[in-house]
């Protein structure tokens, strides 16, 4: 069961039982088994929870029962939710029973693996449901498509689950058996059945609508020789009424399992007389293998799945009449205690055993949950980033890295405050990310600031029910505020630069229970073959060091004043010695896009630090009291704050990490001369780089190997090799880890969908103008922003295509010409989607999807009608 840890750490169980009156159900047995492997979770909604959810013991370990109503209230959902979180569950498998009442619930965890349990043939219960039969039906069928692997009790079962249900997925056959172990257990010190006064028929079960009441009336009659001993929940009716006037019948009512299994152990035959219809013809009850563990013979109405034993006659046997079973409970009883049908009855029984059943459901699972996760179909993925960062290099490549190497399908979307794209005013829908799969918040956005994040996609967000990323830098920032953002959202999977052992001192597990953590660095190597061109031999390079730093604010303790610090004393030194340097960290000095690769390049090697801080400020106290220190003295050193106020805080969490910058000196060819750090493991001293003592004391040792040839040939290749050539640090790796761990946490995918839009272009006058009427787009043709062409908002801003009116001037301020054309491309798109709910639109776009090449047939079949003709479709679908 190791395999089924490795892809769940929890089972739910949604059901419509009682698990106070159901013991050694197949409910119970399954619950039980799980539960030795996995916390389990059995909902149930026989007992009221008065609008909230209650949670109980069952009295076995791992296994909580927790009573809810049917169907499932908001708040229940939402403390189910809240419950599976806070037990810490990330990856729960949801196991169903109940296809009715749960729906709230699974449309709020749609991105988990899915099993629906069909213990019953649903499909042919109009006997026993009535008018509620049709409900039943067009809701297991809602299920079924919502389902990744169906476990029936029965071949007929399944039969009909595929028939009438239109199934068509994983699927396996798992027939009800019994607890073998348990019933092993009971016979310690048993040698036979006891006799007693009158030999006993046992049926254990449910005393209900289910069974012949006219049959066994019958059969008590009969038999007046034995005693008749029925055990389970009774539910009152005149056939209950009628039982209860035989002397030679008794009935118990609800019993331990151990009360019943002591029964069975004492009793000649077990009987199984339900009614005889096609219900009970596509079952399997549990109870026949359970009587055969306790060594009963077994007399039972004709049921397809037990045809296979029919040849075993002294074991099981069918009757259709109360003649038949009267003639078969005297033969079997006869035979009961025979030494070798004895043993042939416990063979079967362990080989029907609950724990061989659920050894090849787990299987079965596994091997479909595998199959899920390596699935090619890719994830639709929305990722949210700040349009305004992409200028910046290492932002930019980040973002394009998941355009460039992802197998998922990448939706960019801009979602800052200021910048919101799709949602411009309160008369429109708000934003539904519910056609993804999972999205991303990038670290461009930054939820360490209380409003950088658009409310109106953080609203969105608290109500997305799948996949939530989170990839976040600069953590030691306003990390309350980050917290409090974590909080609200429910991040499912958070990349964060905090080293693992060091991330609950900022990310408590306590606060985030269900919350995965896993590293990422700041960026990776440049993909630009552009660099490539900037690369120098070391004859070229007459600068010994290069290096630009910059004075950062004190906040950011030792870690951010030694990328100062390096440069001025290296400077000094240098100059001291007759070094040739270009050092400088005054903002005015500081280069970029190909100049800055060029200035890299320029030099023999150049300094570096590690990234990051060591100061943590948590509620942002330790910025307020610098301040007020520097509003006192204006020329307090960084020392004397750092002792003042910094030193016991620095280091209490540790996130010393790699630059993107060492990166793109190794790229280049120049060497690396950095102060003794870990440097996030990817590089390592003396063999990637040569390191820099931060008193300086070994400055000449390292000014002695900068201008070695043959040491800074060797190891700038070495570099290149083991980081660059490797591909480890590159951005499709990042990327296909990033697929992954999306991919492992998403087993289920939505259903794909046709994004629709109308295409409108810039005319001369600079004027949107409708080219192309609606037509549907496929979710790869979203508009891509960070390419050169016109950015998303400026369209916006230029035309609203839902109002169909002009949101902003042209550049030459005018609009005139265009209100008309606009109130009826408005008027067009209100009666789309007025007319876009009726029956015969919706059947045509479930045509359509399922059948892409239909569109295009269809707009060729319109253009081959006559004018008139396209005139009267033209009116019904636009009436008036």
């Amino acid at each position: 069961m190791i395999e089924l840890c490795k892809h769940f750490d929890a089972v739910v169980m949604l059901t419509w039982s009682d698990w106070a009156t159901e013991p050694r159900s197949n409910r119970y047995h399954y619950a039980t088994r799980f539960a030795r492997h996995l916390p389990v979770l059995f909902v149930q909604n026989q007992r009221s929870a008065d609008g909230g959810i209650r949670v109980t013991g069952s009295g076995i370990p791992n296994l909580d029962v927790v009573d809810v109503s049917a169907p499932l209230l908001p708040d229940q959902t939402r403390d189910l939710k809240t419950l599976i979180r806070y037990r810490g569950f990330k990856r729960p498998l949801i196991w169903i029973y109940d296809s009715v009442n749960y729906w709230p619930l699974l449309d709020r965890l749609p991105n988990h693996f899915r099993v629906y349990h069909a213990t019953e043939d649903y499909f042919r219960m109009e006997s026993e449901t009535g008018d509620g039969h049709l409900f039943l039906r067009d809701q297991l069928q809602r299920l079924l498509v919502e389902t990744d692997l169906v476990v029936a009790v029965t071949e007929r079962v399944l039969q009909n689950i595929c028939v009438d249900g239109g199934y068509r997925g994983a699927s396996i056959v798992a027939e009800n058996g019994c607890d073998f172990q348990f019933f092993e257990r009971l016979k310690i010190g048993r040698e036979k059945a006891a006799d007693a006064e009158k030999p006993t028929v046992i049926y254990q079960g449910g005393v209900n609508s289910r069974l012949d009441y006219d049959l066994i009336v019958s059969l008590v009659r009969k038999l007046p020789e034995f005693e008749f001993r029925f055990f389970g929940q009774i539910v009152e009716s005149e056939g209950v009424q009628h039982l209860r006037s035989f002397r030679n019948l008794r009935l118990y009512g609800s019993v331990s399992p151990e009360t019943f299994g002591e029964e069975m152990l004492k009793g000649m035959v077990g009987i199984v007389p339900f009614l005889q219809n096609e219900l009970i013809w596509n079952s399997l009850p549990l109870k026949v293998f359970e009587y055969v563990a306790c060594g009963l013979p077994v007399v039972s109405i004709p049921i397809q799945a037990l045809e296979k034993y029919g040849h075993e006659d002294d074991i099981i046997r069918f009757a259709t009449t109360a003649d038949e079973f009267a003639a078969s409970i005297r033969a079997l009883a006869k035979v009961r205690n025979e030494p070798e049908r004895v043993a042939r009855g416990e063979q079967l029984a362990r080989l029907s055993s609950y724990d061989a059943r659920f050894e090849g459901v787990v299987a079965a699972i596994v091997a479909n949950a595998d199959a899920r996760r390596r699935s090619a179909e890719p994830l639709n993925v929305a990722l949210l980033y700040d349009p305004a960062s992409s200028h910046v290099g290492t932002v930019r490549e980040h973002l394009e890295a998941f355009r460039r190497h992802s197998r998922h399908t990448y939706t960019f979307v801009p979602a800052v405050a200021g910048g919101r794209v799709l949602r411009a005013n309160a008369e429109r829908s708000p934003i539904d990310l519910s056609l993804f799969d999972a999205v991303v918040v990038h670290y461009s956005i930054r939820i360490s600031l209380q409003s950088h994040l658009a409310e109106d996609f953080a609203v969105a967000l608290d109500q997305f029910n799948g996949l939530k990323v989170l990839f976040i830098q600069d953590e030691y920032d306003s990390v309350e505020c980050t917290r409090q953002w974590m909080d609200r959202i429910q991040f499912d999977l958070v990349y964060t630069c905090v080293p693992l052992d060091e991330s609950d001192k900022v990310y408590p597990s306590s606060r985030y229970p269900a919350t995965d953590f896993l590293p990422t660095l700041t960026g990776y190597v440049p993909e630009s073959a552009n660099i490539d061109r900037f690369v120098r031999p070391l004859g070229e390079r007459r600068l010994a060091f290069v290096y630009r730093g910059r004075e950062l604010h004190p906040i950011y303790g030792r870690l951010g004043h030694e990328k100062l610090m390096i440069g001025v004393e290296a400077r000094r030194r240098a100059e001291a010695m007759g070094v040739p340097v270009d050092i400088a960290w005054d903002a005015e000095c500081r280069i970029y896009g190909d100049d800055w690769y060029r200035f890299l390049a320029s030099g023999r090697a150049t300094l570096g630090t590690e990234s990051g801080s060591n100061v943590f400020d948590f509620d942002g106290s330790l910025v307020a009291e610098i301040e007020r220190l520097k509003r006192k003295r204006p020329e307090m050193s960084f020392d004397e704050i750092w002792e003042r106020l910094l030193k016991p805080h620095e280091g209490h969490v540790r996130m010393n990490q790699i630059s993107p910058k060492i990166f793109e000196a190794i790229r280049l060819r120049t060497a690396l001369v950095l102060f003794e750090g870990e440097y996030s493991g990817v590089v390592r001293p003396d063999i990637h780089f040569i390191p820099l003592k931060k008193d300086f004391s070994n400055f000449e040792d390292v000014v002695a190997k900068v201008m070695d040839d043959n040491l800074i040939g060797q190891m700038t290749e070495r570099a290149f090799s083991d980081v660059i050539a490797s591909g480890t640090y590159s951005y499709r790796s990042f990327v296909d880890g990033v697929d992954r761990d999306i991919q492992e946490r998403c087993p289920r995918r939505r259903k794909r969908r046709l994004m629709y839009g109308t295409v409108y272009v810039m005319d001369d006058d600079g004027l949107a103008r409708q080219c192309l009427p609606v037509i549907p787009l496929a979710l790869p043709c979203s508009a891509d922003v960070l390419d050169n062409r016109e950015p998303l908002k400026r369209l916006h801003e230029l035309f609203d295509p839902v109002s169909g009116q002009v949101a902003a001037s042209s550049a030459r301020g005018s609009t005139s010409g265009y209100a008309g054309t606009a109130e009826k491309q408005g008027a067009v798109i209100r009666r789309l989607i007025i007319r876009a709910g009726i029956p015969a639109a919706r059947a045509l776009h479930k045509a359509v999807q399922r059948h892409p090449k239909m569109s295009e047939a269809t707009r060729w079949l319109y253009r081959q009608l006559p004018e008139r003709i396209r005139l009267k479709v033209r009116k019904r679908v636009f009436p008036g």
